[in-house]
């Protein structure tokens, strides 16, 4: 006589208890298997078409001065056409791509160690990229050692970065804070790590790169492309300057006490070395240029550092410049931060002992 075979369910009911949830455990496990992969959505939403990060100045100041064109190409002005600068990235295609992924990685918390800081922390664009302190806060709280300069216009320099000069590149500028055991407190092969594992990356290394390999090079690049896209090129000043062509004619949109106020700032041209531009200024020799043009008068910050005065010396001082070459003679030695938009980065100075302009 044939015996009837029981079902799967009345096999099941029959085992012991430890049994019966191991197999179900794994029939479950083998259900879920087979549904299709889901992918976790990333934590920004970007439009399809990127935004153009194209530089855009006063009509008219590109015929006199140098600018920040694209994918770290400075445009010369009267000099004629646009110069590579051999410290930036070659010219891509994807210029636009790049620096959106520049700019997700700035405003991403992702790259300091608990994850509560970005760049844009201590470089905030409704301060004109700085932050209102007189030292910056680092990811626990610590007070960084100096005030946060703006970082506009750095496109226009190409070697020389923070306080002290200490970067010779932005590709190394970008990279230091987040190394920094106050600011950001990252290696990088672990932000590396981070960002291989973390969705969306991968897609904006693509569009950026045409793969999705992430490394400490592409890295640096996309973060100081990003930067090289802020600017600040069309206030009145930028529009009588293209009107004039020279800091030492009157500005026809300016005030009479503005342009009192200008030629005291730059000095007369042959005591230009005993103002305050001085300090604030780059002076270019070009022999195809007009006298008016050997000073650059559009970024209103140097590369080159100086001692300004206000510190004496002591052992108790910032060391500044001479914290990086480790010569006496420049202790006390600064680069001068951006004067644009200067009413909105103060406090001012590099430990913020001023608080107003005045």
């Amino acid at each position: 006589m044939a015996h009837a075979v029981a079902s799967p369910l009345q096999q099941i009911q029959h085992m012991n208890t430890f049994a019966r949830t191991r197999l179900l455990v794994v029939l479950a496990w083998c259900a879920l298997s087979a549904l299709p992969a889901q992918q976790a959505t990333p934590r920004f939403v970007l439009p399809d078409v990127p935004y153009d990060y194209a530089p855009l100045a006063a009509p008219g100041l590109a015929a006199h001065y140098s600018l920040p064109g694209r994918n770290g190409i400075i445009l010369r002005g009267c000099c004629g056409g646009p110069a590579p600068d051999p410290s930036m990235p070659p010219p891509r295609d994807r210029t636009n791509e790049l620096a959106t992924l520049g700019r997700v990685l700035f405003y991403d918390p992702l790259l300091s160690r608990n994850q509560t800081r970005s760049c844009a922390s201590c470089h905030q664009q409704a301060r004109a990229f700085a932050d209102g302190q007189a030292h910056s806060r680092g990811f626990r709280g610590h007070a960084t050692r100096r005030n946060s300069m703006s970082i506009a216009n750095l496109g226009l320099h190409d070697h020389g970065f923070f306080w002290d000069a200490r970067a010779e590149t932005l590709e190394q500028m970008v990279v230091m804070p987040i190394q920094d055991p106050i600011e950001m407190g990252m290696d990088l092969p672990g932000v590396l790590e981070r960002l291989r594992t973390e969705p969306g990356y991968a897609d904006l290394f693509a569009r950026a790169f045409g793969d999705p390999t992430i490394d400490e090079k592409r890295l640096a690049e996309a973060l100081a492309q990003f930067v090289r896209s802020i600017v600040s090129l069309r206030s009145r000043y930028d529009e009588g300057l293209a009107a004039t062509g020279a800091v030492d004619k009157d500005f026809p949109n300016f005030t009479a006490a503005e342009n009192r106020g200008k030629k005291l700032f730059f000095g007369e041209p042959r005591a230009r070395a005993r103002s305050c531009a001085a300090c604030h200024v780059e002076l270019h020799h070009f022999d195809c240029c007009s006298d008016n043009s050997t000073i650059e008068p559009v970024s209103l910050q140097s590369d080159v550092c100086r001692n300004n005065g206000l510190d004496v010396g002591r052992q108790t001082d910032d060391p500044g410049l001479a914290r990086v070459t480790g010569k006496a003679e420049d202790r006390g030695k600064f680069r001068a931060p951006s004067l644009r938009n200067v009413e909105l980065t103060g406090p001012y100075m590099l430990d913020g002992r001023f608080q107003t302009l005045g």
